[in-house]
């Protein structure tokens, strides 16, 4: 079998070309290494391409609201490194209990620009019924993003400083003690370290079963003809993001349990029914009051990589394999972040700018990050 590891010369194979494979490339590449990227999709064609895009400082977690504020900063300045420009600010919307105002406070502290608002506020902003005893934060500099853009964005300026990129299905096997990538057409791809950043097909590329549980969940394309911000409703558990002026995606906040034994039987593309939808609508409608009136356009289906504690696994569980999975829908949103600390856990052994957190031992030692570090909701 041929190997590439001399004709492409690659200190680092990166298996994965979403957000974070991308991002990851694309930090190697500004650090000098020389990297080969490899995906059976091409760029961002995995669950990227079917994220929502949402991109928030708003976390419960204060090592991942630092990561989340970084990479919301990063995608707003996005035209100064790329050219052009990715991130639409809308301001999000929260509704919560009580506890959100502990949220709110670390979140201060962090440089967040978020507050309390009073109902009067919030029903100026969209109008909504609100309930005594809720609380309402609004987080100004929110917004959405064009997630393929984005992918593409990083794998073109990684490509410019000497990266590759391989289309091309992959999977790591270890022999004699070395890792390796085997791939369908391209032989061998062997190189010093490597990456593997591919969401649900953690388990079918690695040779080691993660704690890792396959999650769908649906994306509802509505009618709204209303210029509104990104609303995150935790009681009535739903989301409504701004596509433009006049149409909006839907969705749950806690998508449930809905297992996907196998990733690649799942098709995104299976249109949701009107009869879905209408169930996605009715939540909303508890809480804005021309939800029920909201034309049904189209819809998707995604799935989540989830480890039991909804919080990535960034680690070396195998000698010189760096693994970036188990997003649980985060991935996009703290891409910017997640590739600096897979560049520097290949460069120094563990992540310099962030919190080192998600390594796999925690399972074993039974720390549960949304429990341990949480000061409030939604991871």
């Amino acid at each position: 079998m041929r190997t590439l590891r001399g004709l492409m010369g690659s200190d680092v194979v990166i298996i994965g070309a979403g957000s974070t494979g991308s991002s990851a490339a694309y930090n190697l590449a500004k650090r000098g290494y020389r990297v080969t990227v490899i995906d059976k999709r091409g760029i961002g064609q995995g669950m990227t391409a079917y994220s929502s895009g949402i991109v928030r400082a708003f976390y419960s977690v204060r090592e991942v609201a630092e990561m989340a504020l970084y990479s919301l900063r990063f995608f707003q300045e996005f035209n100064k490194e790329f050219g052009y420009n990715a991130f639409t600010r809308t301001g999000l919307l929260v509704v919560a209990g009580d506890y959100l105002r502990r949220n709110v406070e670390m979140l201060r502290e962090l440089g967040v620009d978020i507050e309390l608002i009073d109902h009067e506020k919030a029903r100026e902003l969209i109008d909504m019924e609100t309930n005594q005893g809720e609380l309402i934060a609004w987080e100004n500099d929110a917004g959405y993003a064009d997630t393929t853009m984005v992918a593409n964005a990083f794998a073109a300026r990684a490509k410019e400083l000497g990266a590759s990129f391989i289309i091309d299905e992959a999977r790591l096997s270890i022999g004699n003690g070395e890792p390796k990538v085997v791939t369908s057409s391209h032989g061998e791809l062997r190189g010093d370290k490597y990456v593997v950043a591919v969401g649900v097909w953690a388990n079918k590329v690695l040779p080691m079963e993660l704690p890792i549980s396959i999650i769908a969940e649906k994306t509802i394309r509505v009618k709204t003809d209303k210029d509104i911000p990104i609303i995150f409703d935790t009681i009535n558990n739903f989301y409504l993001r701004p596509e433009g002026a006049s149409s909006a995606l839907l969705g749950d906040l806690d998508p449930g349990s809905s297992i996907v034994n196998d990733a690649d039987s799942f098709n995104p593309l299976d249109r949701p029914g009107m009869d879905e939808a209408l169930k996605y609508m009715e939540s909303a409608a508890k809480r804005i009051r021309w939800a029920l009136n909201m034309g049904f356009i189209d819809g998707w289906g995604g799935l989540y990589d989830v480890p039991p504690d909804w919080m990535p696994i960034l680690d070396e569980p195998i000698k010189n394999v760096v693994t970036c999975v188990g997003l649980s829908g985060h991935g996009f949103k703290l891409s910017p972040a997640l590739g600096i600390m897979i560049a520097e856990t290949i460069e120094y052994g563990r992540p310099r700018s962030f919190a080192d957190i998600f390594r796999l031992s925690r399972f074993k030692e039974l720390i549960n990050i949304r429990s341990k570090y949480a000061q409030g909701i939604l991871g």
